[in-house]
């Protein structure tokens, strides 16, 4: 709010005050600091409330000595009302200038009625002027709205030292003191001097523990702490209220160049930051009274302000904050890794002042590799001062290998309380491949023989750089395009290995192009796989007249064999049995016109037709028709079934084509081998019929496991033989052998 006030003073109208009202003298026992010369002034201004009541509109009188306002006039900037009263309180020194329907029932306040509306309704921006009945103004007040500030049933309350701002209480205060009355505007004298963002217990315990700001009152005048709050960078609020201070015996009131802890008591909301760019704000009616900013702190040291500056300290809370000749110094250095990809190493090294006087500092650092020779020199600062903290960044281009990083002070001149951190070092490795999941190709050079130009036909020799990251892909290939049309052959290559460098060089074979159907010109060569691609620019012209030879040659060849009407037995069976149905497939390859073919298929040997029904039906009872248009290719396919009753043996499978209306067919004859499943079965039932052990199942089944090819020529092979069988020819052998060692042993006696 922005609030403009004004008062007339008109001492010569006294006398006519004590002769024209009936006044009840009592003394005043209020002690303001803000009177005029009539002892009266407005207070409390409730403006354009909300709601659907429209009639709770207030201005609220406050005077030093208990008045009867009757007749006296009220105006704004459209018009004006005589107060008339509607209720009297004697010993109260709050009057109350209402709207007709107001309620003000248990309003501590003499009541004044003015019809439906105070002036013209008392509006978002407005001027309010008392008048005694000869209309001697005794108090005006101009205010306007900020945004926000209107409609929200807060009303506007004067302080004590005059100034104006909106009420803490919901309604306002009618009949009674003011919620901002022992406010002062000296809010300027306020000031953030110290604050603990970083303690040594957890930053959010309850007080006296957890985080802490200082406010120091620097004025001369005691100040009202009350609707104050403090804000940090990402608006969490944290305000401040009886709940957040410790010695309540002046409550809110800080008086002059005392301080006053406000904790954090375990707000889960507003916080200050241990780590980072932090900022932290001391707000009051939405304007900033002070503000601080900083970047990390160290455990236990608060962030101290003396002679204008910043520095960490150790905590003085509520005590005057002292700078000392100790201090203590820190180098960071920021290294997120100690292994590094050459292009991606970076490293920033920074000063920081923990606490103390800010003394310049020099600091020198250096870069070694494994075997201690310097590769890197680096002086950062050189006497320079720093308050808080500075930081440089460095990006130096190494090689593959091992390296240490030094960073020191040097003279330091304040009395450091620790050594130990003034210096850092570290480790790092650079390697090309590390990290680095994510695969690349590069093509270094395309190259073609020992001429310098590229012709059509030639072999390019692609020299590339494939590193292959994280992916299970394994395929690259690499091809040249021209106009959006490949015009080479793709050569394909697998690489397994993961996180691996492949430096290799691929062929690329172009088109030969004899017929000059491509345009000459720039082409490109692309190579891609493993989720990536890159490509590469060069010039094609002119043909190889020695591949375009060979290759004419060979089209020729080729579409000659394409012109030619071929039909042939793709697929059918060798080996089938007797009472089957097999399949076999005619591929058909037209010539450059259209044809119609008749095609059908039949088994026979000698004179005779073996699946014709025992020659019950013609030989061309399968009979297919296909029409085919120039140089079309495709299959036919037929059903054969054998008669039951054949002998083994081969057999003659035969395929008759017909060529559109000819009389004469084309015959097309295949060998099959064909066993009778019933003859095989029996013989090999009479065979085992000596053999007890053996079943008719276990015989058929060993028949078609067996499925022998033994021809007519092969008659006298033993197919199976039982154990008995085996027996008994053993008997002649043995009697032969047993009388020989009886003649033996006779011999032997008689010598």
């Amino acid at each position: 709010m922005v609030l403009l006030t004004s008062s007339s003073r008109f001492l010569i109208i006294t006398l006519f005050l004590l002769s024209f009202f009936s006044i009840n003298l009592v003394s005043a026992s209020a002690n303001t600091a803000f009177n005029n010369s009539f002892g009266t002034f407005i207070g409390e201004i409730m403006y354009n409330p909300v709601g659907t009541d429209n009639n709770r509109e207030y201005v609220e009188l406050y005077s030093t000595k208990i008045f009867n306002f009757s007749n006296f006039i009220i105006d704004d900037n459209s018009s004006n009302d005589t107060l008339r009263p509607l209720f009297f309180v004697p010993n109260s020194y709050y009057s109350l200038i209402v709207e007709d329907g107001f309620n003000y029932s248990g309003i501590n306040a003499s009541i004044y009625g003015v019809g439906s509306t105070i002036g013209n309704d008392l509006n978002d921006e407005d001027t309010i002027s008392l008048y005694f009945p000869n209309n001697t103004k005794i108090d005006s007040v101009y205010y306007i709205s900020d945004q926000g500030a209107q409609n929200n049933n807060y009303s506007l309350e004067r302080r004590q030292d005059g100034s104006w701002g909106e009420s803490r209480a919901l309604g306002g205060t009618p009949g009674k003191q003011n919620s901002i009355w022992n406010a002062t505007q000296h809010l300027l004298d306020l000031e953030l001097s110290e604050f603990l963002p970083n303690t040594f217990n957890g930053d959010d315990e309850l007080k006296p523990n957890g985080e802490w700001i200082e406010l120091h009152n620097t004025g001369s005048t005691e100040i009202y702490l009350g609707g104050l709050f403090f804000e940090d960078q990402d608006g969490h609020k944290l305000y401040v209220d009886d709940t957040k201070i410790m010695d309540d015996s002046n409550g809110l009131y800080l008086k002059p160049g005392k301080y006053i802890l406000i904790y954090r008591d375990g707000d889960s909301d507003f916080t200050m930051n241990d780590y980072g760019y932090e900022e932290i704000s001391l707000i009051y009616n939405n304007q900033t009274i002070d503000l601080v900013s900083y970047s990390d702190t160290q455990e236990g040291m608060s962030w101290s302000k003396v002679d204008g500056n910043w520095y960490q300290a150790l905590p003085t809370p509520e005590e005057e904050n002292k700078a000392t000749g100790d201090c203590d110094w820190l180098l960071l250095l920021d290294l997120n890794n100690s292994i590094f990809q050459p292009e991606r190493f970076a490293f920033e090294i920074s000063a920081m002042r923990v606490f103390g006087n800010t003394p310049n500092i020099t600091v020198r650092g250096k870069i070694e590799d494994s075997n201690g020779e310097v590769v890197e020199t680096y002086s950062p600062w050189s006497d320079a001062s720093i308050t808080s903290i500075s930081t440089k960044r460095y990006s130096p281009n190494l090689k593959e290998g091992l390296y240490q990083i030094n960073f020191w002070i040097d003279n330091l001149t304040c009395d450091e309380v620790d050594s130990i951190d003034n210096q850092v070092s570290r480790v790092i490795a650079i390697n090309p491949t590390y990290q680095k999941t994510t695969s690349t190709i590069e093509i270094t050079s395309i190259t073609v023989g020992s001429h310098n130009s590229t012709k059509w036909g030639d072999q390019l020799q692609a020299k590339v750089n494939i590193y292959k990251g994280d992916t299970t892909k394994e395929v690259v290939e690499a091809y040249a395009q021209k106009g959006g049309e490949t015009i080479s052959e793709r050569t394909k290559l697998n690489l397994y290995d993961p996180y691996k460098l492949y430096p290799l060089t691929i062929p690329i074979q172009l088109f030969p192009n004899c017929n000059n159907d491509i345009s000459n010109g720039k082409a490109i060569l692309i190579v891609q796989g493993l989720d990536t691609r890159t490509e590469k620019e060069f010039e094609v012209s002119g043909v190889n007249e020695d591949v375009c030879k060979d290759y004419l040659d060979y089209i020729d060849q080729i579409e000659e064999e394409a012109t030619k009407l071929q039909y042939l037995i793709s697929e059918s069976p060798a080996i089938v049995s007797s009472g089957d149905v097999f399949p076999l497939t005619v591929n058909f390859q037209n010539e450059e016109k259209p044809h119609k073919f008749t095609v059908w298929s039949y088994v026979y040997r000698g004179s005779k037709c073996y699946s014709c029904v025992y020659s019950t039906q013609d030989r061309n009872a399968n009979e297919q028709t296909i029409t085919l248009v120039s140089a079309e290719s495709n299959d036919v396919e037929l059903f054969v079934k054998l008669d039951p009753k054949m002998d083994d043996g081969e057999y003659n499978l035969k395929v008759e084509v017909r060529k559109d209306q000819q009389k004469t067919s084309h015959a097309l004859i295949k060998t099959i081998y064909v066993k009778n499943m019933k003859q095989n079965v029996s013989q090999s039932l009479e065979v085992g019929a000596a053999d007890n052990a053996e079943t008719e199942e276990d015989l058929i089944t060993s028949d078609f496991m067996v499925r022998t090819k033994v021809s007519n020529e092969s008659k006298g092979v033993v197919i199976y033989e039982s154990n008995a069988q085996k027996s008994k020819k053993f008997i002649p052998t043995f009697l032969v052998i047993s009388l020989a060692l009886l003649c033996l042993m006779v011999v032997w006696k008689q010598k």
